[in-house]
């Protein structure tokens, strides 16, 4: 294959890579915001009803979901990837 070859294969891969980190980050969003919806119910279901159970559960939505806020991040940079070495480290 040749130099015009290769660097279309390249340009080619490029384009389906944006195309992919744009499509997780709209599933990524999905994510956040089904958990943070999730960790408010749970903690105020438990608070309400005095389970200590439904707020184990909303905490642990909690940190799912900033578990997806640094998802986010992450592809967010991956987008122009300067400081996708420095994202990578958090996940």
């Amino acid at each position: 294959m040749n130099r015009d070859g290769i660097a279309r294969v390249v340009e080619q891969a490029e384009e389906q890579r944006a195309g992919f980190v744009q499509r997780g980050l709209r599933l990524e969003l999905l994510t956040v915001g089904w958990n943070a919806l999730e960790a408010l119910i749970g903690i105020a279901a438990g608070m309400v009803a005095g389970s200590i159970a439904l707020i184990g559960f909303g905490l642990d939505s909690v940190i799912e979901t900033s578990s997806g806020a640094v998802m986010l991040w992450r592809l967010a940079t991956d987008r122009d990837g300067t400081r996708r070495a420095s994202a990578g480290r958090c996940v």
